[in-house]
């Protein structure tokens, strides 16, 4: 056939002219279809560049998924750890309040106990104040008991003085010059009053004078013969004529001291000289005698 011999003619010719073969495909493609293995071409390496830059993001996308599990794996580690601490603090927290919750039991009963005990207290302070007041009580009517006592005792004292004191007064009375001037520096003494001898007449004008005039009471004049002794003498070395107001007994007191202070005072007032005031006992404590020295009582001494 001459249809197929002049075809492969063709296609020899075109092999042989490449200019020819491109004139024949755009004589019978078109121009187009004629390059379309240029643009296949071109299209094939744009497809590579593609394919290698879908590569490139796969590999990236690759690494940042990567990283995003990473860091989300490393997240949930973090987030666990924290969840763990969290927990323990939550642990922490729940057995800080189990431990105040017991505190605060063991507070309310220690309060608890604490309000018992002030009620308590409350209590014994009522019955302390009640006791107080008892024993105020008691020591008030102990004390009445003791000034009865010693009442009673003074009493007995007076009673045994008054007994006993008459005949120690008269001995005095007859030692008198002696005890005044060896204990007092009295000598030429006179007794003016005493037991058992008539107050001296002289003395009692003195008396009477002195209360006419007003220079002493009625009463005072009274308490002045109450005296146990007065008597009249000189001092050692000196003319001066003195007066002694004398209080005796057996056992000085401070009544005895306080009575010859005081009736001595009315005989200065009397006499209008010197007077002394003096207690002759056979007995004196410490603190009678420090009354005395205050009250400028003399004492002397003279036994039973």
């Amino acid at each position: 056939m001459t249809t197929p011999s002049r075809i492969d003619e063709i296609l020899h010719e075109m092999e042989q002219d490449p200019e020819l073969a491109q004139a024949l495909r755009d004589s019978i493609l078109g121009q187009e279809i004629s390059m379309l293995p240029t643009a296949v071409a071109q299209n094939q390496g744009l497809i590579i560049r593609l394919m290698e830059r879908q590569v490139e993001l796969a590999g990236a996308v690759n690494t940042a998924l990567e990283a995003v599990v990473s860091a989300m794996n490393q997240a949930g580690e973090n987030t666990a750890r924290a969840l763990e601490a969290h927990g323990r603090r939550i642990e922490g927290v729940e057995s800080a309040l189990a431990e105040l919750r017991e505190e605060g039991q063991r507070t309310r009963e220690s309060l608890g106990q604490v309000l018992t005990d002030v009620k308590q207290l409350r209590s014994d302070m009522t019955e302390t104040k009640a006791d107080v007041k008892q024993v105020q009580s008691d020591v008030a009517e102990t004390k009445a008991d003791v000034k009865q006592l010693q009442s009673d005792v003074r009493r007995i004292d007076g009673r045994l003085d008054r007994g006993f004191g008459t005949n120690y007064e008269a001995k005095v009375a007859q030692n008198v010059r002696s005890i005044l001037g060896q204990q007092a520096g009295v000598r030429s003494s006179r007794v003016l009053k005493g037991p058992s001898l008539r107050t001296d007449p002289d003395f009692d004008r003195q008396v009477e004078s002195a209360e006419a005039c007003g220079a002493i009471t009625a009463d005072e004049s009274d308490e002045l013969l109450l005296l146990d002794l007065i008597v009249s003498g000189t001092r050692t070395g000196t003319p001066e004529r003195v007066y002694a107001g004398i209080e005796v007994s057996i056992t000085a007191n401070d009544d005895d001291v306080n009575r010859a202070a005081d009736r001595a005072e009315i005989l200065r007032k009397v006499t209008g000289g010197p007077v002394m005031a003096a207690v002759i006992a056979a007995r004196m404590e410490a603190p009678q005698r420090e009354l005395a020295a205050r009250r400028e009582v003399a004492v002397a001494v003279h036994p039973e």
